[in-house]
């Protein structure tokens, strides 16, 4: 990360915890909320997300995305 930000003409200044490439999982887990996404619970019962999904795969198809 250091080399390059010094490419640019930047310098880190941010803490060195972990060597480079190591993850930490405990610290990750503490910054994301793991409750499941809101958007299921708030949909409407005449939305069938089924057909979204089926409509959105069509979609990309026809415009040769998939």
């Amino acid at each position: 990360m250091e080399k390059f930000l010094k490419d640019y003409g930047l310098k880190w200044v941010g803490e060195n915890n972990a060597p480079e490439g190591e993850l930490q999982i405990d610290d990750i887990k503490k910054e994301l909320n793991c409750a499941p996404p809101i958007y299921k619970n708030n949909l409407p019962k005449e939305i069938d997300m089924n057909v979204v999904v089926r409509r959105i795969d069509e979609l990309n198809i026809t415009m040769g995305l998939f």
